[in-house]
């Protein structure tokens, strides 16, 4: 029998492949100015490479086997944009210099993060759609396509999925195994509910040192 650690390995390997032939696809259509198209499948490839991250991190137990956060990846939006954003918010933390300070946010700090985020997932997903389907904005009597995606937003959406590319491959294949088991020993501090649920608690946040 297939051991899970081993289809976590293979989800990872395939995750990648399948997010890296969307970038390729949407190039394709980016050249030929579907921009909407191409932005949707862009949104869908940052989601597979936030599945990716998350199966790789369970395949080398830095997640636990079991826990509810991969499980979530193969069936919701959120989980994975939850993903994303986070990467995203590291990425700009530490390109302004945040990483050298040693300053502890305050509690009011850590809510108003967590209620950004949650708001960013929202509007990732508003982002989706609108790149892929056709509404009715009926307050403004207006009809609304993909169309209505510009080049500008496209190549934008292009230029974070290709860092995010980056990113999860480096740390697939760059991360020593000291570095690991510094991980593996974090998060093995999280509470159950955490693996449980799917989501951190806000008051295990404000207690933890």
């Amino acid at each position: 029998m297939t051991s899970k650690t081993s289809l976590y390995t293979e989800a990872t390997k395939k995750s990648l492949e399948n997010a890296e032939q969307w970038i390729k696809d949407a190039k394709l259509l980016l050249d030929n100015s579907s921009f909407g198209h191409a932005s949707a499948l862009l949104r869908f490839a940052c989601e597979e490479l936030a599945k990716a991250y998350l199966c790789w991190l369970s395949s080398e137990r830095i997640f636990p086997i079991e826990n509810k956060v991969v499980r979530d990846a193969f069936k919701y939006h959120e989980t994975k944009n939850q993903v994303i954003i986070g990467m995203i918010f590291t990425l700009l933390w530490r390109s302004q210099g945040h990483y050298l300070t040693q300053t502890e946010p305050s509690d009011q700090e850590i809510i108003e993060a967590y209620n950004q985020l949650k708001a960013m997932i929202v509007s990732t997903e508003k982002m989706r759609q609108k790149a892929i389907y056709v509404d009715v904005i009926w307050d403004k009597n207006h009809v609304q396509t993909p169309l209505t995606i510009t080049k500008k937003q496209a190549k934008g959406i292009l230029e974070w999925t290709e860092v995010i590319l980056k990113v999860v491959r480096q740390c697939i294949e760059e991360w020593s195994e000291s570095l690991k088991e510094k991980f593996r020993q974090a998060f093995d501090k999280y509470p159950k509910e955490v693996w449980e649920t799917g989501r951190i608690p806000i008051k295990w946040l404000k207690e933890k040192e």
